[in-house]
């Protein structure tokens, strides 16, 4: 793999149908590297918070991390981040599998959309970009005012926004696309040109680019669920070829919808409803083939058996590597002495991960045996598994028998959902991400016979405890549901869980409960079904705790927009203001943002992370549960067991450390899988310095860390957020549930929060100040924040 020097991405205009080059440099990359770090400095610099997350204007940036499809192991990360329809915030969202890795083989590492497409559209990529240009072509790539600018040309640049270029700009634009032409001439037209001419043939093209670029006509695959959209448009385009696409709920514009990537592996970029801002831009897919010899081509079972290092694909020799990197060297003029230079750090790199790769197999664990769903037993022991809507501490239940006495079950009720039970009939097999030795993807065959992905620990918890539901086949079912319709499966159980509640409270059937706020902005013949009929399974009138029949009715409900799915697909913060204010009290989320299923009341220090995570109520924003749990993390001076979950000293401490971390890890593309074994600052930055030819230091990537945390707070302000927003749900900071592993510990938010912001170099209201911003290189982002006030 050659040492990363420029950063290629597209622009699309869905509006218009163009597609033009846009590149990244260097300098650019090594400050806010990718992934959703280069994603944060892109959309804050084009952020008009008048613009509503779902207009045409509000701009899609679908970026790769930067290290996504290299030899480091599990980097097979891609990201897509856009201002959240559910939230108004900060939205970040990411999935694994092998979309990431196929499209890095394009030579492409992020697409930015903007506009609305007239008709359903997906993009697909075909081919590879030239990864190093030469002289000429930078400076003709300069002049098109793409890449190499200053941060304060990018800056200003971007508020200007694309859209608003010189009627000589536009016209070149329109030239090279697709734009403005009927329904029947833009397939015709889509079909037949624009990407597979050649840069001598069109100069309007996406120059440097070898194959195809070009969207194409989705009206047939509107509609269609993700599974058979991804079966359908591999059909189509290449069997080989990677998906990531929307299923009706984000057609529908359920705020909560996401994007699924690889089919029936079902790898979901879950969280804060990208899959609703695909759906308001008519973008129903992406498609990937890459075809760049230098970037590694792995299958699953290569990659479930070694990882990348250790495959075939690639082993190549110093002599190899050296002949490729004298044959690239008519692009960037690179000596021979260069090029073995490049070929050693090659070497040092899968060196490196052929050590890694066993460590990551063997420390994996029951992570590796069972997945995700294995760590059921484990949670619910240590009181951090959401029971009744977070309501109790342990899941107990008795079973009546024929007397009509009630006696403890065989089984507890976690014992009954997890897979060291049911996979001994379940289990299909294993998975793997692209280049990951843990393998936690598992498939299983349901009591129908069918072959399905098997539901990851957050499912599990959420349609499972969070429910009061122990029913194995309907869990697996909302799974299937879920993952079909493009709903995140997080969101969707909470929200389900929030109407049990108030239907026991007596408060579903308010008057308002059954309506739209009026945000539904989807066109009735652009639904999944096109007929505006209820589905087969309508919502009985008060859903029970654990009633399996109600909980897969509500799915569809909110898949569909249908009856009371109008408003769950609102999101639970809108849903409890609907339901009026006693509502509010069970309406768990923060900044809109629902739940994942790990209680901070279990670990002190997901407290401040919750309350003041980018995307609201997230766990992945810090991780740090995982140091409760026993991980080490050296670099910080913890050790193996050597966090107490519920003490306060030194939790605001870990909070802002871990946060920075797991930003680095969200750009440069790594599964945060690899952080449970004590993979910190000092690792990455060697891993990152030999991949990249840069000499990154720890420190250098815990300030990068640092700077992408605290530009995504200054975009949150900008958004109308403020200090008083970053809070703990009251029933997960003063219920003390009495009961399991975490009885009688609260969070002290009063102490917590302004340790936290100190810590940070914010002040009392939660901005960071004018020192901490200068400190980090966001000057210009210092008067930004001043204007707010």
């Amino acid at each position: 793999m050659p040492p990363i020097r420029h950063w290629d991405m597209l622009e699309v205009n869905l509006s218009t149908g163009g597609i033009a080059p846009r590149g990244v440099s260097e300098e650019m990359m090594r400050r806010y590297l990718g992934g959703s770090g280069l994603a944060a400095r892109m959309l804050y610099d084009g952020l008009d918070p008048s613009v509503d997350p779902l207009a045409p204007e509000a701009p899609l940036v679908v970026m790769n991390g930067l290290l996504t499809g290299s030899p480091v192991i599990c980097c097979n990360k891609v990201c897509l981040c856009a201002r959240s329809p559910l939230t108004g915030i900060w939205g970040e969202s990411r999935a694994g599998g092998f979309f990431g890795a196929e499209l890095a083989r394009t030579g492409i590492g992020g697409v930015v959309f903007r506009g609305q497409a007239p008709e359903p559209v997906y993009l697909w990529i075909n081919g590879s970009a030239v990864a190093r240009r030469s002289a000429a072509d930078s400076a003709s790539e300069t002049r098109a005012t793409v890449a190499r600018r200053s941060a304060a040309d990018s800056a200003s640049e971007t508020r200007a926004t694309v859209a608003r270029r010189s009627a000589a700009d536009s016209a070149s634009e329109t030239r090279a696309t697709l734009a403005r032409r009927s329904a029947a001439d833009s397939a015709s037209e889509t079909r037949a040109t624009v990407a597979r001419r050649s840069a001598a043939e069109s100069r309007d093209g996406v120059a440097g680019y070898e194959g195809t670029i070009e969207l194409r006509p989705a009206r047939h695959v509107w509609g269609r669920d993700t599974f058979e959209t991804g079966e359908m448009l591999r059909a189509e385009t290449d069997p080989k070829a990677q998906v990531g696409a929307i299923g009706p709920a984000g057609e529908a514009l359920v705020r909560f919808a996401c994007v699924m990537f690889g089919g029936r592996d079902a790898r979901a970029a879950g969280r804060t409803g990208m899959g609703a801002v695909m759906g308001a831009k008519r973008l129903k897919a992406i498609v990937v083939r890459g075809q760049r010899s230098d970037v590694a081509r792995l299958s699953e079972a290569e990659s479930s058996r070694h990882g990348v290092a250790d495959s075939d694909v690639v082993r190549r020799s110093a002599a190899e590597s050296c002949r490729h990197g004298v044959a690239d060297s008519d692009v960037v003029r690179h000596s021979a002495a260069e090029s073995c230079r490049h070929a050693v750090a090659d070497h040092r790199l899968l060196a490196a991960m052929r050590a890694e790769n066993p460590k990551a197999r063997d420390d994996a664990g029951r992570l590796r045996e069972f997945g995700t769903a294995g760590g059921v037993i484990v949670v619910e022991a240590a009181g951090d598994l959401p029971v009744k809507n977070w309501q109790l501490g342990s899941w107990e239940d008795r079973r009546q028998t024929a007397e009509g006495r009630g006696q403890r079950a065989e089984k507890r009720p976690v014992e009954r959902i997890a897979p060291q039970t049911h996979f001994a009939r379940t289990l299909k097999g294993h998975y793997a991400c692209f280049g990951c030795p843990i393998r936690c993807g598992k498939t299983i065959r349901t009591p129908a016979g069918d072959i399905a992905h098997a539901p990851e620990y957050e499912t599990t918890a959420g349609f499972g405890p969070l429910l009061l539901n122990d029913d194995l086949d309907t869990i697996f079912a909302a799974n299937e549901l879920c993952n079909r319709y493009g709903l995140d499966t997080i969101s969707t159980a909470a929200v389900v869980a929030f109407a049990m509640e108030a239907a026991e409270r007596g408060v579903l059937s308010a008057p308002s409960a059954d309506r739209s706020d009026g945000s539904d902005r989807s066109d009735r013949s652009d639904r999944s079904d096109g007929s505006g009929r209820s589905h087969p399974d309508q919502l009985r009138p008060h859903p029970k705790w654990g009633d399996g029949a109600a909980i897969l009715a509500l799915i569809h409900q909110i898949a569909r927009r249908e009856g009371i799915g109008r408003l769950l697909g609102e999101g639970v913060r809108r849903a409890a203001e609907a339901f009026g204010p006693e509502a509010a009290s069970f309406a768990i989320h923060t900044k809109g943002l629902e739940y994942p299923f790990h209680d901070p009341r279990a670990f002190i220090s997901m407290a401040p992370d919750y309350a003041t995570g980018s995307r609201g109520g997230c766990h992945l924003e810090s991780f740090s549960y995982i140091l409760g749990y026993g991980s080490p993390m050296p670099d910080f001076g913890i050790e193996r067991g050597g966090v107490e979950p519920h003490e306060h000293e030194g939790a605001a401490r870990i909070a802002v450390l871990m946060q920075n971390l797991m930003t680095v890890f969200d750009a440069l593309g790594m599964c945060k899988f690899v952080a449970r074994n004590g993979t910190g600052p000092g690792k990455l930055a060697h891993w990152l310095s030999l991949a990249t030819g840069w000499d990154v230091s720890a420190d250098e990537l815990m300030a990068a860390g640092e700077r992408l945390f605290n530009l995504k707070r200054a975009y949150n302000l900008r958004c109308g957020i403020r200090g008083k927003d970053d809070r703990l749900p009251d029933r997960l900071e003063h219920l003390d549930r009495k009961t399991g592993g975490a009885a009688g510990s609260l969070p002290d938010m009063a102490r917590l929060l302004p340790e936290y912001y100190a810590l940070r170099g914010w002040d009392a209201r939660g901005f960071p100040t004018a020192e901490t911003l200068r400190r980090l290189g966001l000057d210009d982002i210092v008067a930004d924040l001043g204007q707010l006030g």
